[in-house]
């Protein structure tokens, strides 16, 4: 009954202000304001003192009325009455049942108070601002007159506009090792390497807005650049989200532009090989009050702050170069790089051989691998190895393999053998051959050449370390000579030129009787010579052709040059006939034996034809001279044997004429 004559009271006091009643004396009927939309009017004549809470600035909460709203994605508001509709000294609070939690009317004593204001705004009215709201929640508003003062109000709730920006940087390497590209920074880990990260100055703070604590009762915060510090973990975004990150690491106290030489030398500390990223973000800074929560990210919770693109550093780890393996036969180290800048970039390393063997496969980048070829045992290996940025790292190592050796003549001949021996330790597989129709070889190395042609030798020694030498197997050549001919002394015997199958061969040659009038022994062709026999026999020299190609001997190959004598007729002794007398056959004979002839008469009037073969042949002897005469008849006599003239031989016969006596005359 009560509360209807107070109401029915108001009506007709106030007349025109009871067509601005909103009927929200309550929480439970609080007038709901969209955030953004014009003032909402009213009045709070009929407001009552039921549920209402002491607002924590100005004097005790009078009657009160209450509104409220879904707080927007900023989380900060401007609550306002400063407009011309008000007309009464105004007093505002937001409330909630609790701190993050305010959805439901607040109650006491869990009512939480989020702000208050008495005449922030034009005049007595009032202007809130709330930050650090949670977007989507309900909040409520009270609103009563400073000492019990009622009138005409028009309300309304902003959202406070962010502007924030942080901005962009130039990054600048400033000494030492630095390879900067985009927004990553590669720098190495044990080389002193500067770098400046500076804002260009074209970032936007937000707003300086006043923070309610806790720790204390309240401040104005600073805004300020800042940068936060991930170290080895990266954001999850870019720009990070600090509301949405477990790994958010918090704000380092850096400034507006950062600079570094040694990662060792700032907090948090910073590792050789670490990955740092660092988020250049606005900050509230409520350092320098202790009622303040110190450097926040969003310290005054109007929901206003910005994030940079993040920038990388990346301290380089050294360049890692092991020795991925090693083959104790063949005398070589492989290493294996990775790291430095090539790992990042796929650039190539630079690798300089400061050791013993021969450095092979370079370059390469990043998981390479070089080869260090050509050790013995106990050699000292050394690489230097440079990356893109100057980071340099030095790898070595001592070569404890043993590579086997095979000593010995790796050519042979057909037929002949030659001994290889191996390197110690011994006492492994042995030996072989790849094709023992070329060559075989024996366990202890002995290799017998079969054909023309090459086969591999396999040796492995004691630690199963083969080696391989390639054994030439060569032919023995044959000699082409000239065929067996014979001469007579003083004939010009011709050059004997020789040839091999194959070509090629050398040759060496023997004369068995220097007698035909060749010299015993000589090189190359036999010389062309006069064939002399001071015998009356038949001489012969062999001559004996020895070809020998690549170091073989062929078999001595003979032919014979015979030099036959010059034959000496035998003829009859010199006679003398008389006409009609029959002259015997001449007989001929030769020394040697063997020889035919020839022979002409000098005269025919002797009865004698003027030539013949053979043996002269009888005949009849004449003298048609009719008068008392004598003459001499010179039969000459040529042999010849074995194609060889011998020197002519003359014998006579006389014709004596027939006598005719010289009587006297018939007297």
């Amino acid at each position: 009954m009560k509360k209807l004559l107070l109401v029915l009271a108001a009506v007709f006091l106030f007349g025109k202000s009871e067509a601005q009643w909103l009927n929200n004396d309550f929480c439970s009927t609080a007038q709901p304001v969209t955030v953004g939309a014009a003032c909402t009017q009213g009045s709070n004549a009929l407001a009552t003192l039921n549920n209402d809470f002491n607002m924590s600035c100005g004097d005790a909460t009078d009657a009160a009325v209450w509104f409220s709203f879904v707080a927007p994605g900023t989380g900060a508001v401007i609550i306002s009455t400063d407009h011309p509709a008000t007309n009464f000294d105004t007093h505002i609070n937001v409330l909630g049942a609790a701190p993050g939690d305010p959805t439901v009317c607040p109650v006491a004593p869990n009512m939480f108070e989020y702000g208050c204001d008495d005449d922030g705004g034009t005049g007595s009215t009032s202007l809130l601002q709330v930050n650090g709201l949670v977007a989507g929640q309900t909040y409520y508003i009270q609103l009563d007159g400073f000492a019990a003062a009622t009138g005409t109000y028009c309300i309304d709730i902003q959202s406070v506009p962010c502007t924030a920006n942080a901005g962009t940087f130039t990054i600048t390497a400033t000494g030492g090792n630095v390879n900067i590209i985009a927004n990553t920074i590669y720098t190495c880990e044990d080389v002193v390497s500067c770098y400046d990260i500076t804002s260009n100055n074209d970032y936007t703070l937000p707003t300086s807005v006043f923070y309610p604590g806790p720790p204390g009762p309240g401040c104005f915060t600073v805004p300020e650049l800042m940068y936060a510090i991930y170290i080895n973990t990266a954001p999850n975004t870019n720009p990070a989200d600090p509301d949405n990150d477990p790994g958010w690491p918090g704000i380092y106290w850096t400034g507006q532009d950062f600079n570094d030489c040694d990662p060792s030398l700032f907090a948090p500390t910073i590792l050789p090989g670490d990955v740092v990223y660092l988020v250049p973000i606005t900050v509230d800074d409520g350092d320098n009050d202790a009622n303040c929560g110190g450097l926040q990210t969003d310290g005054d919770g109007d929901g206003c702050y910005a994030v940079g693109q993040t920038i990388t550093v990346v301290y380089l780890t050294s360049t890692v170069a092991v020795q991925s393996a090693i083959d104790l036969c063949a005398g070589t180290v492989d290493v294996t790089i990775t790291g430095g800048m090539p790992l990042y970039d796929g650039s190539d390393y630079t690798i300089t051989n400061t050791g013993s063997g021969t450095l092979t496969g370079a370059p390469i980048t990043s998981g390479g691998t070089v080869v260090v070829t050509g050790l013995l045992n106990g050699q000292n290996w050394s690489l230097s190895i440079t990356d893109q940025n100057g980071c340099p790292e030095t790898i070595n190592g001592t070569y404890t393999g043993t590579v086997p050796t095979i000593t010995g003549a790796i050519s042979v001949c057909v037929g002949s053998a030659t001994q290889l021996t191996g390197s110690a330790p011994t006492g492994g597989s042995g030996w072989s051959s790849t094709n023992t129709g070329i060559a075989i070889v024996s366990g202890t190395g002995l290799v017998t050449g079969v054909t023309a042609g090459t086969s591999d030798i396999t040796y492995t020694d004691g630690n199963g370390c083969p080696v391989i030498e390639t054994v030439t197997v060569n032919p023995l050549p044959v000699a082409n000579v000239p065929s067996s001919n014979a001469y007579c002394p003083g004939d010009a015997v011709p050059l004997g030129a020789l040839t091999s199958t194959p070509v090629g061969a050398t040759f060496t040659w023997t004369n068995s009787n220097t007698s035909i009038g060749l010299v015993a022994s000589g090189t190359g062709n036999v010389p062309a010579f006069s064939a002399t026999n001071a015998t009356g026999a038949a001489i012969s020299g062999t001559i004996t052709v020895t070809p020998t190609l690549a170091g073989c001997a062929g078999t001595p190959v003979n032919y014979t040059i015979t030099v036959n004598p010059l034959p000496v007729a035998n003829v009859p002794s010199n006679n003398a006939y008389c006409p009609g007398d029959a002259v015997p056959l001449g007989s001929l004979t030769s020394t040697p034996v063997g020889a035919t002839f020839t022979w002409t008469n000098s005269n025919t009037s002797i009865g004698l034809v003027a030539s013949g073969t053979g043996n002269v042949p009888a005949f009849s002897a004449t003298n048609a001279t009719g008068v008392a005469i004598s003459g001499t008849i010179t039969v000459t006599v040529t042999p010849t044997l074995a194609g060889c003239p011998g020197i002519p031989v003359a014998y006579t016969i006389t014709v004596d004429p027939t006598p005719v006596a010289n009587v006297p005359s018939n007297n």
